[in-house]
């Protein structure tokens, strides 16, 4: 049988084994665990200047800096980001840029990067490129006209485009149903008003329409509705919306 004494100091020994432990645990836990495997960010591709591309490589670059360069000077996440440009435009940007810094021997800090690079390829900084989706702009047969009309405004304001031109572009741009539904609004409006201003004599006092009496202006002869109803429904002033002649508004026409 055991001795008492050794079975204390075996516990002992076990208590201090696991301290141990939890303490090894504890220290890992504190330093982010050695044998965690880091997250490996893609680079992103070359850009080319494109406005269309311009936010999705931007964003994918910023992350891929930040992650990968995390601890580089701002020489070398100046060079990593110019590197990454090409094309006519931003390519040729990128080379007059590393030229200016290694000439200089000064380098923008990430935060005037990120400023640098938003404010010179930013579509809505970019006066011509605003210009151009303006020009190319048309209401999709399924976007709402609130949202179009937002649309037409931002790019608007960033093309500084003249007033008297853009009333021209937004009529071009707007859907074909959405101007007939505006002009018969506009038509219907105009006659409701008509109606609530004027009394029947002042209203109809302009043409040669029958009354509410059902006799012509001018006449004792009763009219025969079948005879006006097969006649082509033209003539002036306001419109019955019930049998569709003239003269009358539906509250006072005779017909069913």
């Amino acid at each position: 049988m055991a001795n008492w004494d050794d079975i204390i100091l075996q516990l002992a020994n076990g208590q201090q084994a696991l301290h141990n432990t939890l303490q090894q645990y504890i220290a890992m836990q504190a330093g982010g665990g050695a044998a965690r495997p880091k997250k490996i960010v893609p680079a992103p591709e070359l850009y080319d200047g494109s406005p269309q591309k311009f936010h999705e490589w931007w964003s994918k670059t910023k992350v891929w800096v930040v992650t990968t360069h995390g601890t580089a000077t701002d020489r070398e996440k100046a060079a990593v980001v110019f590197s990454h440009l090409e094309g006519p435009r931003a390519g040729r940007y990128a080379q007059v840029r590393l030229d200016e810094c290694m000439a200089a021997n000064a380098w923008p800090t990430w935060a005037e990067l990120q400023t640098e690079i938003e404010g010179f390829f930013l579509p809505g900084n970019n006066k011509e490129w605003a210009r151009s989706q303006l020009l190319r702009l048309h209401q999709g047969p399924c976007q709402r006209i609130d949202d179009f009309i937002a649309q037409f405004q931002a790019l608007k304001l960033q093309s500084k485009c003249p007033d008297e031109y853009a009333k021209d572009l937004l009529e071009r741009a707007i859907s074909r149903k959405i101007l007939e539904q505006a002009v018969r609004t506009v038509g219907r409006a105009q006659e409701l008003f008509l109606i609530n201003t004027a009394t029947p004599t002042q209203y109809f006092g302009t043409n040669n329409y029958s009354t509410s009496s059902g006799t012509p202006s001018g006449s004792g002869a009763p009219m025969d509705i079948g005879a006006a109803n097969t006649c082509p429904q033209c003539g002036k002033g306001i419109q019955c919306y019930n049998c569709q002649g003239f003269g009358h508004i539906s509250r006072e026409c005779s017909q069913p």
